[in-house]
């Protein structure tokens, strides 16, 4: 085997450590949260110097409580996805409201799964 092929067969296997590491840490967080709906109040595109950012605001009802919470992200990727006066589902620590996974972890945590799952095709693939 080439030493070049071992050096990427390599890093994609770290590649794939990293991405399940980061699946389970999200899937245990979701075991130990509550699952509650949050209602998006509203979609900002914020842009600074060489930078665009799309800020989502959400309200979450726990406990007769309306507490608000934000979001940011870089890439445009639920740009039509998400919609204001919508209920999307996340999950909130029932003992620290301060804890949570926001809308858009909640739906985006289990592609680390699927890249890992590429990754390893990959590497097997380059093995052969």
């Amino acid at each position: 085997m080439n030493t070049n092929t071992l050096t990427i067969i390599i890093i994609l296997f770290l590649a794939v450590l990293y991405c399940f590491y980061k699946y389970i840490f999200y899937q245990r967080k979701v075991n130990e949260m509550k699952e509650v709906f949050a209602i998006c109040t509203g979609v900002l595109v914020r842009r600074t110097y060489n930078k665009k950012y799309y800020l989502y605001s959400y309200t979450m009802k726990l406990k007769k409580d309306e507490i608000p919470i934000s979001d940011k992200m870089r890439l445009p990727l639920f740009q039509k996805r998400i919609k204001i006066n919508e209920k999307y589902k996340m999950y909130v620590n029932p003992k620290n409201t301060e804890d949570f996974l926001t809308p858009i972890e909640t739906l985006t945590f289990r592609w680390y799964l699927y890249a890992a799952i590429c990754l390893i095709v990959i590497a097997l693939l380059l093995f052969i």
